[in-house]
């Protein structure tokens, strides 16, 4: 019988094979699960198309072959790199084919993408500016206080819905000044965990509290305003030129 990997790779080759017919098509990559053997019960295949230059379409799409989902993207080399420039903080493309394997290479242009996005993913994110510090303050103070109306209202709908809100912007701001790009929620654990045992559990003891109790969320928000370098002040202003 064979393993699921198996399957996840019999099922790639068919894709690909069959994509290699295509005469737009100049290069396939294999990314996702897949490439690392962390295949879980719904995990795909991705798989990057990279088209001809001449090319004037891009295409997004999923099919399944043998029970397996595939969900591919079809781009030319135009796009791809517009995507490059446009997802700086979330280079998803990049990551996609800095961390894939080339399956198909009908031109140089392939490998030229490849090291384009390897270099971007190897760059880390770039450390939080002073103007985005204030605002995450702003944020996580503003969240805390509407907590603490819909718990004088003892409304367990506002206070779930805000709870959530307030655990994964706390996660967001841990990864921005540990300059990590997020991992995926299904992953994350692990990553935090490595990171710092601490601020793991306390995200941890956050998600099983009770509705109506704060203890685990006053020291998410001890550990997190350190990390931003102290509490929001009072009273603060700023000022900067017209985004036009």
């Amino acid at each position: 019988m064979k393993t699921l990997l198996e399957k996840y790779i019999e099922a790639s080759q068919q894709y690909v094979e069959k994509e290699k017919l295509n005469k737009d098509a100049i290069g396939i990559v294999v990314s996702g699960s897949m490439k690392y053997a962390t295949i879980d019960k719904n995990s795909d295949i991705d798989i990057y198309v990279i088209l001809d230059p001449k090319c004037d379409y891009r295409e997004r799409g999923n099919l399944w072959i043998h029970g397996i989902e595939v969900e591919y993207f079809k781009n030319p080399p135009a796009q791809i790199k517009r995507y490059f420039e446009q997802e700086k903080k979330s280079p998803h493309t990049a990551h996609m084919l800095a961390y894939g394997e080339v399956a198909y290479a009908a031109s140089e242009i392939v490998n030229e993408l490849v090291a384009m996005a390897k270099t971007i993913i190897g760059e880390k994110p770039q450390k939080l500016k002073d103007v985005e510090i204030e605002f995450e303050k702003y944020f996580i103070d503003d969240y805390y206080k509407d907590l603490e109306d819909a718990l004088l209202n003892e409304d367990p709908l506002g206070v779930k819905t805000i709870r959530a809100k307030i655990i994964n912007r706390s996660i967001d701001i841990f990864c921005k000044v540990n300059q990590i790009r997020r991992a995926k929620d299904k992953r994350l654990s692990k990553q935090i965990a490595h990171l710092d045992g601490d601020f793991h559990r306390i995200i941890l003891e956050a998600l099983s509290e009770d509705w109506d109790q704060e203890r685990s969320l006053e020291k998410l928000r001890t550990k997190v305003e350190k990390l931003l370098g102290g509490r929001r002040t009072a009273e603060w202003k700023l000022r900067s030129g017209l985004d036009l």
